[in-house]
């Protein structure tokens, strides 16, 4: 018993260090970054949909307060907290499947993000896989536990996993008031929070409008239909509950079937096909596809300069693009030198904000879809204000057609609207920049 722990530790231990290997060589940006500054300001006392705006549960946000909260601003110790748990659920694989379960745990590289809430999400999924095999006495209670928390997360994905996990249950009322424990203390929060009203605007009712974000890449849609036939088909011969989570969960591709949302999809298909030991499709899918996405993943690694920041608390002992770094400095300088209030547009504005230690707002993310249902009013707001004061508008090249793909997400009304009513002040390398006079 005593070399099975010693065994077990020594695996986390491996499994821990070969992913921060890894890990370290991707660059913090897009949604971890975005993940991240949520839970930044919570830890620093701001009221999710009140303070700024978010449009998943805030159960996963509140969790990741704990790193932030103990060590402060550093985006490398929300990794590493991360990273300690995916380690525990691949120390699990591994002991239940050995060798063929590292197609699991290497699969993990394949993902475009590894610190947001769609992993968190996938994990807890896992985990609930390996408990559905498991003899423990409680697992039904855990399992309901779990997808409490994925509901509270990220709502379409717990919806369909609960709506399996209760009707192919026995006993259901005690399903629904296990996976009721997470979702009554998020409703506590909220409740003292006073914030019900903002959650459902910005989580629920305003969701209607994140559909514009609609994406369906061709080869993406060929790679699902790949996987879906044999779960289907397994299940048909097999009635294995465990096929049923694995397809519900494939809902997280929705509204956007692309390279980083299929890439969730894949890793749950090769945990069916190391469970299902099916061993000729493992090596096709692998070689066909696993490999690509791999190499895609790590491929920008050769494209920008890159720098090892030691001066900046945020990217601490991280690599980062050169540029994002040289970005970073330009707005602590523009902030340092120009008086009024200053609103930054684009996919940088969490990052160069976070980078200097101050708490992105609802001009921060202006995404299509994250602005709920009174989107309008946020236009109005800023026009109200800068109207009547000095105002400077930073929109960096997201925000510009030459830059907006069928991928992006950038709503462009807020710079259409000040193009039209204030004053061009410059163009440089990072954004171009827009002034209000105030009068």
């Amino acid at each position: 018993m005593k070399n099975k722990y010693i065994k077990n530790i020594l695996t986390y231990i491996i499994i821990f260090a070969v992913l921060c290997l890894l890990t370290s060589l991707i660059i913090p940006s897009g949604d971890e970054i975005y993940t991240y500054g949520f839970s930044y300001n919570i830890a620093s006392g701001l009221i999710p949909y009140k303070d700024f705006n978010m449009v998943i549960g805030p159960l996963y946000n509140l969790i990741i307060t704990i790193p932030i909260l103990l060590f402060g601003n550093h985006i490398i110790t929300f990794e590493l907290f991360h990273l300690l748990f995916y380690s525990l659920v691949f120390t699990a694989i591994y002991n239940k499947y050995k060798n063929k379960g590292l197609f699991i745990i290497f699969s993990f590289l394949i993902l475009d993000n590894y610190f947001m809430y769609n992993d968190f999400c996938i994990f807890l999924i896992i985990s609930i896989l390996l408990l559905l095999d498991s003899k423990l006495k409680y697992k039904d209670l855990i399992i309901g536990l779990l997808i409490g928390m994925i509901i509270c997360t990220k709502h379409n994905i717990g919806g369909v996993i609960f709506l399996i996990y209760f009707f192919t249950g026995k006993n259901k009322i005690s399903r629904l008031f296990y996976s009721s424990i997470p979702c009554l203390v998020i409703l506590g929060y909220l409740y003292f929070n006073n914030i019900i009203e903002g959650y459902l605007n910005f989580c629920i009712f305003g969701m209607g409008s994140f559909l514009q974000n609609l994406v369906l890449g061709p080869l993406s849609i060929i790679i699902l239909i790949l996987m879906i036939y044999p779960i289907i088909k397994d299940y048909i011969k097999t009635k294995n509950v465990k096929d049923l989570y694995i397809l519900g969960s494939f809902i997280i591709i929705f509204p956007i079937i692309d390279y980083n949302h299929i890439s969730y999809c894949i890793v749950l298909f090769i945990y069916f096909m190391v469970d299902k030991d099916l061993k000729n499709y493992l090596s096709f899918f692998i070689k066909s596809i696993v490999v690509v996405m791999f190499a895609c993943t790590y491929s920008y690694m050769l494209v920008d300069e890159k720098v090892f920041v030691t001066d900046n608390s945020f990217y601490k002992y991280r690599i980062i693009n050169k540029y994002d770094y040289d970005m970073s400095k330009y707005y602590n300088n523009f902030i340092k030198t120009h008086d009024g209030d200053i609103y930054t547009f684009g996919y940088s504005s969490y990052k160069v904000k976070l980078s200097n230690n101050i708490h992105p707002g609802f001009y921060d993310l202006i995404n299509n879809g994250n602005m709920g249902t009174e989107s309008n009013k946020y236009t109005e707001d800023l026009i109200n204000n800068c109207d009547n004061k000095e105002c400077y508008f930073l929109f960096d090249y997201s925000m510009f057609p030459i830059k907006i793909n069928r991928y992006s997400q950038a709503n462009t009304k807020y710079r259409d609207l000040i193009e039209d009513k204030y004053e061009f002040l410059e163009k440089n390398d990072y954004y171009v920049i827009y002034k209000s006079n105030g009068e």
